[in-house]
Formats: structure tokens, sequence, C-alpha cells
């Protein structure tokens, strides 16, 4: 394993499996309060967490959340993804009822092109990407692709598509206080995030993501920056904006 994949294998490790071994966990000292829940096939743990807050029961899980250190302002980025991606399927109404049950969001507005969310980092603008009035070519690029759950490779094929954008990757905040890596695309006025469906100004995005920026890079800029990666790095199994991230990781230490 080179230094690229014992970097990248870590923060994996702490920033994905960390999650869902903490939500495990949580969820087997829960079964006692609120007795056995059917989940549907797939579910990961965390969205087992999520799917128990949208339905009511935070009184029952407040206590175990806060012992393991559950930041509820990282649930926001579920909550963002599901009200873009989802009035369409349940109506306004049913989408409020139920997202208003989160611990960190208090009450949701909507406007014609974005929502106004009050929420435990204070007042966040957002607006689906399919919505999105400042730039066709994002707007086009959600509408065309699903990009859900795919941050990385979205990123990476809009500013192939468009070379003078840029796209950034970071080491953003999970649930139980590790981070992950996540890219998104620049816009003029805040950051387009492909995965989640979603449009932030930047003060929302970093109020909401807390990112570490490891790496920004143009589309004009890819073929002569892949060209710096060495055998450190990561291989070519990852898409090319993992391996620069990381490769900044290396280089500066």
């Amino acid at each position: 394993m080179n230094k690229g994949e014992k970097i990248y294998s870590e923060i994996q490790k702490k920033g994905i499996m960390n999650i869902e071994e903490v939500a495990s966990r949580i969820l087997r000292n829960l079964e006692p309060v609120i007795g056995y829940i059917k989940f549907p096939v797939g579910y990961s743990s965390i969205n087992k967490i999520y799917v128990l807050l949208e339905n009511g029961y935070y009184p029952w899980m407040e206590k175990e959340l806060k012992k393991y250190g559950y930041d509820a302002a990282v649930e926001l980025q579920y909550v963002m993804m599901n009200i873009a991606y989802g009035e369409k399927i349940v109506g306004f109404d049913s989408l409020n009822r139920t997202i208003s049950r989160f611990p960190s969001v208090s009450k949701i507005y909507r406007g014609v092109l974005e929502y106004q969310l009050e929420t435990s980092v204070g007042t966040i603008f957002l607006a689906p990407l399919t919505r999105y009035s400042k730039d066709s070519r994002i707007k086009s690029f959600a509408l065309q692709y699903d990009t859900r759950g795919v941050c990385h490779t979205a990123a990476l094929e809009f500013i192939k598509k468009n070379p003078e954008c840029v796209a950034v990757t970071s080491l953003v905040k999970n649930q139980f206080g590790e981070r992950q890596y996540h890219s998104y695309v620049q816009t003029p006025d805040g950051y387009a995030d492909f995965a989640n469906n979603i449009h932030l100004s930047r003060r929302d995005f970093n109020k909401v993501m807390e990112p570490q920026v490891l790496n920004e890079v143009a589309g004009y800029e890819l073929a002569a920056r892949e060209k710096e990666l060495t055998s450190d790095d990561l291989s070519t199994d990852k898409t090319l904006l993992l391996r620069l991230a990381v490769h900044n990781q290396i280089k500066n230490g």
C-alpha cells in the first residue's frame, strides 16, 4: 500500500466505517427502548437512524445520540437532499411535516426557486439544482443525469463538459466527529453539490459542511494536473478528483 492509499484508507475507515459502526451500536442500544422495527432491505445503519428521526422518534433517541456525539448539523445534508428530491414525490405539506421532526430543523419556507430553512446553524437558503436559474449548464446537467450520491464522478464529468468551471474536493464532517471526502462545483454565488442536488451560498455551505479544502481544479487543467501524479498516489480505479486531492495531502504532509 503506497502513501496515497494509506491516507485515503485511513480517512475512509474513520469517515465511512465509523458512521456505520457507531450508528449500528446506537440502534442496538435503542431496541429495548423503541422495540424492534423492520426497515427496508439494504438501508445503512445511519439511514435507519434518519428514518426513525423523520418518523418522530427523536425524544426517545436524544440521550443515546448525544452520548455518541451525534452532530445534528450534519443531518442537514440528508434533510436538504430530501427537500431537493422529495417535494415532487410527496408534496410540500407532507415533506414539511417530516423534515420538521429532525432536531436540526425548526421551520421550512418555500419560495419560487429556493427554500428557506431555520436550522441549528442558523438560516439556510437552498435551491434544488433542477431549479437553479443562475447557470443553465448546472440545471441542465442536474436534469439530465442521476447524480445522487456520486459527488466525485458528477463534479468531474461536469467540469469536463464545462472546462472553465472549477471542482473542489474537501474533507467535510460526518455525523460522529470524523471527516470524509466530498466534491462539488464552484458557482459565481456559491457551490453546486450534485450528489445532494442542492445549491448553497458559500456562507451556508461552510456553515453546514465545515469543509477543509484539499484541491481546486478547473476542467481545462485536468490533463496537466494528472501528469503531476506519481506512483505514491491513488491508482486509476479512483476518480481523478480524489487522486488530485490525496496528492495534495501527500505533498502538504
